[in-house]
């Protein structure tokens, strides 16, 4: 008897549902499409058409309330991820969101916690973290190859400028402003998927802009995290640099037996998209909750950090930790 399709409503039909989800979902042949919902309509229209999608909408609430959808992708501006991930849940639905989770670590918190109540099982695409070379990093220093870990280097820079979409020129839209929460953010996962074992955090974070940057939209960004007072963390992230090449990436996790690079990496690394896709159906298929730990501890260090740019001055805090503990 052929498994039933697990049934897909997709949020947003912008640039990252074009490059980056449908590369995925064309290639799955247990999921399927049965709604999209835009602001417009017209984009929706048009991918709709090209997958044979049903059902195309304006609301968000009807997709949500679909009979046919067993799982919603947010993929819409952050500003609308609380208001449509908390209506997903509620209904039963599972819901995937895009990164930067909220707009507010507040809004964060309340979604956790909805999460928490509900039957259905929420997850965030930091599809960086399930790329295979940085799994295969994590899984290196948490084995213990390096030792106990002391500190580590995180680079995400990028020739591309900022894409100026009217909500990304909204610092409050855009989930506390520009390069931090979009690449910054990815970043802040991978350290702390090093780190499973943590309990608060001293932070220092700097953010600059260019002429071209709208006001509260950085294209630079730098943080220092010290976890524990014993693991230190360097990150460095921009968009619109001068670069030799259109992308530099790096993570090199530095321990008291040795050091380990991403680029020590020698298989093939995917865009980590599938993995999430496979690692989020996995867990609504056995009814088994992800972790929100790590999420929550992300998101507060993000939002910690643009607190810190903006006062000039360091914080702390506790973390959640990974809850369930990461696998």
């Amino acid at each position: 008897m052929k498994e039933r399709e697990h049934r897909i409503g997709l949020v947003g039909a912008g640039d990252v549902v074009e490059r980056f989800y449908l590369p995925v979902l064309r290639k799955r042949p247990d999921l399927r499409v049965n709604a999209i919902c835009s602001r417009s309509g017209e984009r929706a229209q048009r991918l709709a058409a090209e997958l044979g999608t049903p059902t195309v909408t304006t609301d968000y609430t009807e997709l949500i309330l679909h009979p046919d959808v067993d799982s919603v992708l947010v993929c819409s501006p952050p500003h609308t991820h609380f208001a449509i991930a908390r209506s997903a849940l509620r209904a039963g639905k599972n819901a995937l969101v895009e990164k930067p989770t909220c707009a507010t670590y507040a809004e964060v918190r309340e979604l956790l916690d909805e999460a928490k109540r509900s039957s259905a099982i929420l997850g965030a695409t930091f599809n960086t973290r399930l790329r295979e070379d940085n799994r295969w990093l994590r899984d290196r220093v948490r084995s213990g190859a390096i030792g106990e870990l002391q500190s580590v280097d995180l680079v995400w820079m990028r020739r591309k400028p900022n894409v100026p979409v009217p909500w990304r020129l909204d610092r409050q839209a855009a989930g506390g402003g520009g390069v931090l929460a979009d690449l910054g953010s990815h970043l802040l996962r991978l350290a702390l998927e090093l780190i499973p074992e943590r309990s608060r955090y001293t932070l220092f974070g700097a953010t600059g802009a260019g002429e071209a940057s709208p006001p509260g939209v950085e294209d630079r960004a730098h943080a220092s995290i010290e976890i524990d007072g014993r693991v230190h963390v360097q990150l460095k992230t921009g968009w619109g640099m001068a670069l030799r090449e259109p992308v530099v990436f790096g993570v090199r996790a530095y321990g008291t037996q040795g050091v380990i690079d991403v680029a020590d990496f020698d298989g093939t690394a995917s865009d980590g998209y599938a993995n999430t896709l496979d690692e989020f159906l996995g867990a609504a298929a056995a009814g088994r909750p992800l972790d929100l730990g790590t999420l929550d501890d992300t998101m507060k260090l993000l939002h910690g950090l643009y607190a810190s740019a903006r006062e000039g001055a360091s914080a702390e805090g506790a973390f959640a930790g990974p809850n369930p503990p990461s696998a």
